[in-house]
């Protein structure tokens, strides 16, 4: 080989590595999550990140793998950008949520059945059954707004999606906390009158019931949102608790003497 031609050849050689580069980078490319309104903005820390939040997601690389559900108080763009991304997730959630309220709904009409054998007449068991339907109801309305949210037509659509995100929240939120409260309410009273529970399961389910009525506070100060799920997690062993203690017969001995 003339040594004229071997700057060329060497020349050609770096040519066809970087067009190799240059091809394989355009393989592994993936272009840019953008917003219901089509500008490249909020990503949700994706692999692929928007110029705002890019150095965010540098100085923080396990937050790229990670994505938090969108809260009350997030921005519309926030809220829309993640539905219109975890559609799926969602969707799933929704199944499971909405079908769960069932048995409460049959809880509510059982355990209302159980104190009406028992001899009570008062307005309790009442209280507790409009409390307990109204949980199912309000539960299944939130779970079908949701659904009805994630679909691709709405999701493109962000006053909508966001009016009907905050619909859902209202119904699964407080809407349900609330009515949930009574439900408690309505068994501790009733069983207090009548010394069909011990007395600290009754005061745990007049707590429970307080603080569920404080809830509708988060209407206006959003602060006491903790109120939510304060009253549903620790209402359903308190509901489990209580259809495991109350009295299976008017002769059968209560649990009112117990500690």
């Amino acid at each position: 080989m003339n040594h004229r031609q071997a700057p060329k050849v060497g020349l050609a050689v770096k040519q066809m590595r970087g067009n190799h580069e240059l091809s394989t980078r355009h393989l592994s490319y993936t272009p840019p999550r953008r917003t219901p309104s089509g500008n490249a903005g909020y990503c949700l820390h994706g692999p692929v990140q928007c110029r705002a939040c890019r150095s965010e997601c540098l100085r923080h690389p396990l937050r790229r793998q990670t994505a938090v559900v969108a809260r009350p108080l997030e921005s519309p763009d926030v809220i829309v950008s993640y539905f219109h991304t975890h559609a799926a997730n969602t969707l799933i959630c929704v199944f499971l949520q909405t079908g769960a309220v069932i048995p409460l709904g049959i809880y509510a009409a059982s355990i209302v059945s159980r104190l009406r054998f028992l001899g009570i007449r008062a307005a309790g068991p009442n209280i507790a059954l409009f409390g307990g339907f109204m949980t199912v109801f309000n539960g299944i309305a939130a779970g079908f707004t949701v659904w009805a949210m994630i679909h691709p037509g709405v999701t493109n659509d962000v006053p909508l999606t966001t009016a009907l995100y905050y619909l859902s929240y209202a119904l699964g939120g407080p809407g349900f906390s609330i009515p949930i409260g009574l439900l408690i309410a309505g068994v501790c009273i009733a069983a207090a009158f009548n010394r069909l529970l011990p007395k600290w399961l009754i005061a745990f389910g007049l707590l429970l019931a307080v603080a569920g009525e404080l809830s509708w506070l988060n209407l206006v100060f959003p602060q006491v949102l903790f109120l939510i799920p304060l009253v549903r997690f620790p209402g359903f062993i308190w509901l489990i608790a209580t259809g495991f203690m109350l009295p299976k017969a008017a002769n059968q001995p209560s649990h009112a003497t117990e500690v």
